[in-house]
């Protein structure tokens, strides 16, 4: 975005929008900078960007952190002053296995200025960045590995199915295959001792955890499983565009408006605020809907149409809860019980 319009968009979004939506002093606010390649915007002008957003909007609601997304190929010093901006707070893609991301067609290329920018980060900053595998039919088979990478490599992972609407050419994979991947690798993220956080595992097993315990989740804290996503989240396109979050931008599903030009549909927002009341009604009797939601609102609008299906992902996350319980009800030494 153009620096000009970039804050007239954080204006409007914190002068008006949201407190239109109900969010103020008494919430947190998490600012992501993802999508593109945030290095190659000029650093004078990014940096003046993301205070200036700090400042605006940490007037309207009780505390901002703010973090970014990056591919990380660049020069060493880009790299250190992307990670200073952020306080450390930087992601990057992963894909070691599949040669699928590469410059000019070279995996190797690409591969080695990753390794050069994540020594730099590890050896000057001590910084591990977080990961983002995009899995795919192509990434499924390296699941389990990935995860034993990130116990030994000390660092976050996130594995994100691949959605419609993203990337073109991605080969999505079956739901059986993906299911039996991500059991197989929740039971390797146990064998690691839970040392890093990865996701969805991490959010799912303390979700449960809470519940076994006879305590009550209130909201989510994460993508895809949560209803309220409406309450919770919104992305801001780079022509001023607004959606419920990346997702759903990049699907083109459900635009709420535009914050450079001051517009806000009331009427769609308000519409995708209602999921959690209109869920599909094997959702309402499932005995993980406390900890599931519902699942990624993009997924069943991107399957049937409709903000208030059924995601076409039930089947994974059913069986990744049902794994869960059966390890809480192992430590607890209880007998396990579907949806304990």
């Amino acid at each position: 975005m153009h620096p000009d319009a970039f804050r007239t968009a954080i204006d409007w979004i914190a002068q008006v929008l949201l407190a239109k939506i109900g969010v103020g002093q008494r919430h947190h606010l998490t600012v992501e900078y993802l999508g593109g390649e945030i290095l190659l915007i000029p650093p004078a002008e990014l940096e003046a960007n993301v205070r200036y957003a700090r400042s605006t909007l940490s007037q309207v609601v009780g505390t901002v952190r703010d973090g970014a997304q990056s591919n990380l190929i660049g020069a060493p010093a880009r790299i250190q002053g992307l990670a200073d901006l952020f306080e450390g707070r930087v992601g990057t893609s992963w894909d070691r296995r599949t040669g699928q991301r590469h410059i000019r067609g070279n995996a190797d290329l690409y591969t080695a200025i990753l390794d050069r920018s994540l020594r730099v980060l590890q050896t000057t900053r001590g910084i591990a960045p977080g990961r983002v595998i995009v899995v795919d039919a192509l990434t499924l088979p390296h699941l389990s590995q990935e995860i034993e990478d990130a116990a030994q490599g000390g660092y976050d992972l996130v594995l994100r199915p691949a959605f419609q609407g993203g990337s073109a050419g991605v080969a999505f994979g079956e739901i059986q295959a993906l299911t039996e991947a991500f059991v197989k690798a929740y039971h390797q993220w146990n064998q690691t001792g839970r040392r890093q956080r990865v996701e969805p595992f991490s959010t799912l097993y303390e979700r449960q955890h809470t519940v076994h315990k006879g305590g009550i989740q209130v909201g989510g804290q994460g993508c895809p499983f949560q209803a309220d996503c409406a309450f919770r989240s919104l992305s801001l396109d780079p022509d001023g565009s607004l959606f419920i979050c990346q997702e759903m931008a990049d699907s083109g599903h459900f635009p709420l408006g535009n914050a450079v030009e001051g517009r806000f549909d009331a009427v769609t927002w308000t519409r995708l605020a209602q999921r959690q009341r209109h869920l599909d009604a094997s959702c309402k009797a499932c005995p993980w809907r406390q900890s599931c939601g519902g699942g990624c609102m993009n997924e069943a609008i991107a399957s049937h149409g409709d903000p208030f299906a059924k995601t076409e992902l039930c089947p994974v996350w059913k069986a990744l809860f049902a794994a869960i319980d059966a390890t809480i009800c192992k430590e607890r030494g209880a007998p396990a019980a579907a949806g304990a």
